[in-house]
């Protein structure tokens, strides 16, 4: 596209042409093209809500006959932030609640404001505040974050006692709401912090009392990242919050993914493919539904279909139920015979062959009882019969042995005492005591040595037998042969069988012979024959019916579902019309203004390097090259440039003009933070970054300045363009900064 076409071609002139060739007025496609890109950048844009608001547009706009009169009319707004205050409380150098008003005057032309400070007054603590409020640990690793902002607390504050501090930026995405993000940091005694907090707060312009009050943690994190860069792309942070010295930087990643992400986002392509894929799925929600108003035959053919189902599958209930009845004729008839088989049966046990069996099954069973009898009797009739005496016997014979160990253990604890008693008592004695006396001193000797020897008194058990180990032992299996409950339980059988016998021989005489139920086994075998057979045939119709209804389903889900939002073939007709024409004039619209766009960056950009740069005609052609999405620059004779080797302050003035005209050709109207942006630059250049850039980048400006940048000339084209002036001042005893109105006051009558 040549210069000359971008100077006299707008965006809206695009818009029109598109309209126009799609037969649809060119407001109607404004007013479509203005929703969507509102709802892009709104809170709550998700994809369904998006498209369901267009296509309520595209239904109401298809009936619109009006057309605007004024074209100026059509002029596309962007999405524009501005931020209003950032409150900075004992945070890094700044002691107490310090407040950067960035609110521009009203009815303000002048778009800059300047704030100024010494180094190490908190100029990138700025700079650092606003990106860690907006972008958080985004584009860090959890390392530098922390490194970064372990210590955020102020010196002073926290030997006061101090243990948090917090800082808080509050912005405007339209001219209803503010938003505000807050973080506080909490610290323990040894200055390391413990807690971390980000809020996100609404209010209602002119209220105090917020909409909405929202802690951000992980659970809707990715919500508040959504809605920030709804407002200001993380991609697009460099173009508007960065180090002016730094920025060369920005040209030097042009091959990288991260700058190709930040001009897809800063030109609204995301904006458009959004657009484009929701019209997309609107006209094939329409063509489906188009589909179905054309398969009336297709529903007549399956109507048809159901009522031939219908009635054959009454047919075959019919069938089914008659097979039913049948079986349930059969079935109880089958009942009833071998109810008749199992009362012969029943009669046939008492039968005389019946009872002359059980006799002899009894007698055996009588024969085997009394021959076990026999066998414990011979080998077991003592030890049973003397099962209790042997019992006695052996808990007398440990009694006694207890006993005897006792005296044992008495007599060997007792040892020393009668040792010791022996030998006192052979001296003599003057008087001598009498032997009653001896005795009695010798007996309450023993009482008192066993009570301090812990020696139980024993109990005399006189001992009767004397018997060895083996004989215990003999004793002992003797008793364990006893087996008086399991003769009893021999002897009760045999009672019981010889019973049994007697009863049995009584009946045998009395018996009948036995019925012969083999006429009534027959039939029986014949029934289950023929209910077998009709079995079969029943889960052949029982199939078939389930068959028909499966089918019969099937036919009722589908017409159904071509009976979905039925309207009129007109009515949607035109519907589809109106969308299809809307979808192409979307297509054309974008192909074209992003083919403008990518012209308009480089016309800006060729544009703003002229006259910024010192060495005028030393670039050939600089232009931005769509295909590998990069800026290039030739020389006279065509060879490219590299970027990477010129010197730092030309990659700074180079990065400048990029930055320039990536914000002319982008969906976004941002503010632009920029710190120490003239230090590298000699006068030349900075008077022209002064005059042609920083006053024309953006509505709202903020500069933040060191006194080194400063001259006589410097200032006076301040003074000219500023709608604010603030000063960091930095307190060298104290060791803090407050924020004040004014500027260096030093520089005045500076050379």
């Amino acid at each position: 596209m040549q210069d000359s076409s971008l100077k006299s071609k707008t965006e809206v002139d695009i818009l029109k042409e598109a309209a126009l060739n799609n037969n649809i007025f060119p407001n109607t496609l404004y007013k479509i093209l203005q929703s969507a890109k509102i709802d892009h950048y709104s809170e709550n844009g998700s994809s369904a809500k998006r498209r369901q608001r267009i296509k309520e547009e595209i239904i109401q706009y298809s009936k619109e006959k009006k057309i605007l009169s004024d074209d100026s009319a059509l002029k596309l707004q962007v999405q524009a932030v501005d931020f209003i205050e950032l409150k900075l409380n004992n945070y890094k150098t700044y002691y107490g609640k310090q407040t950067l008003n960035f609110k521009m005057p009203v009815q303000s032309e002048e778009n800059i404001i300047l704030v100024g400070g010494m180094n190490g007054a908190g100029k990138t603590t700025i700079l650092k505040a606003l990106r860690v409020l907006l972008y958080g640990k985004r584009n860090m690793t959890d390392l530098e974050y922390k490194e970064q902002f372990a210590n955020t607390i102020n010196n002073r504050f926290f030997s006061e006692g101090g243990r948090e501090s917090s800082a808080e930026l509050t912005l405007s995405v339209d001219s209803d709401y503010t938003h505000t993000i807050k973080l506080v940091w909490q610290y323990d005694n040894a200055k390391r912090m413990i807690s971390e907090t980000r809020t996100l707060i609404k209010r209602r312009n002119g209220s105090v009392r917020p909409i909405s009050n929202n802690i951000i943690t992980n659970n809707n994190l990715d919500t508040f990242n959504r809605l920030i860069d709804g407002w200001l792309p993380l991609e697009s942070s460099p173009y508007f919050i960065f180090d002016g010295e730094e920025i060369s930087t920005l040209v030097a990643s042009r091959n990288s993914t991260k700058f190709k992400d930040a001009i897809n986002r800063m030109i609204g392509l995301m904006f458009y493919d959004n657009l484009k894929s929701d019209i997309d799925f609107i006209v094939k929600d329409y063509e489906r539904s188009l589909a179905k108003m054309a398969d009336s035959a297709k529903v007549n053919h399956i109507n048809k279909m159901v009522g031939a189902l219908k009635t054959e599958l009454k047919e075959a209930e019919e069938k089914l139920e008659r097979v039913d009845m049948y079986l349930s004729g059969r079935n109880t008839k089958l009942s009833d015979l071998r109810k008749q088989r199992n009362d012969i049966l029943m009669k046939n046990r008492d039968t005389r062959d019946v009872i002359v069996k059980e006799i002899s099954q009894l007698e055996e069973r009588l024969k085997n009882e009394k021959n076990n009898l026999n066998t414990l009797y011979k080998k077991n009739i003592i030890p049973t019969i003397l099962k209790d005496k042997i019992n006695l016997l052996s808990k007398r014979l440990n009694e006694e042995q207890l006993a005897q160990e006792k005296v044992i253990r008495s007599t060997a604890a007792l040892k020393p005492y009668e040792e010791f008693m022996n030998q006192l008592l052979a001296k003599p004695l003057s008087p001598a005591l009498t032997e009653q006396q001896l005795v009695q001193i010798q007996e309450l000797g023993k009482t008192i040595w066993m009570e301090d020897h812990n020696i139980s008194k024993i109990e005399e058990v006189e001992v009767l037998h004397d018997i060895t180990n083996d004989t215990k032992k003999m004793l002992s299996n003797l008793a364990s042969n006893a087996k008086a409950d399991q003769i009893k339980n021999v002897i009760r059988n045999i009672s019981k069988y010889e019973n049994d016998l007697k009863n049995l021989n009584r009946r045998v005489s009395l018996a009948p012979s036995a019925v012969d139920a083999s006429e009534i086994e027959r039939e029986i075998e014949v029934l289950n024959r023929d209910v077998g057979d009709k079995e079969k045939t029943r889960r052949v119709r029982r199939n078939k019916v389930n068959q028909i209804k499966e089918e019969l389903t099937k036919l009722m889900h589908e017409l159904r579902r071509l009976g979905e939002n039925i309207e009129s073939d007109s009515e949607l007709q035109k519907k589809y019309d109106f969308s299809k024409r809307v979808q192409n004039a979307v297509n054309h619209y974008t192909e074209q203004v992003l083919n403008w766009k990518v012209a308009l960056i480089s016309f800006e950009f060729k544009e703003m390097l002229s006259a910024l740069f010192r060495k005028q005609n030393e670039f050939g052609n600089a232009y931005f090259d769509e295909k590998s999405m990069c800026i290039r620059i030739k020389n006279e004779a065509g060879t490219e440039i590299p970027i990477e080797e010129r010197s730092a302050g030309e990659k700074q003035i180079i990065s400048s003009a990029f930055i320039w005209a990536m914000t002319k050709a982008s969906d976004l109207d941002l503010p632009v933070v920029i710190d120490t942006p003239l230090g590298r630059l000699d006068s030349h250049h900075r008077n022209n970054l002064i005059t042609h850039f920083y006053r024309k980048l953006s509505k709202q400006v903020v500069i933040l300045s060191t006194d080194t940048e400063i001259t006589k000339e410097y200032m006076e084209l301040m003074e000219q363009n500023t709608a604010k002036q603030l000063m960091l001042d930095y307190n060298e005893q104290e060791k803090y900064t407050v924020i004040r109105e004014g500027y260096f006051e030093f520089t005045k009558g500076v050379s």
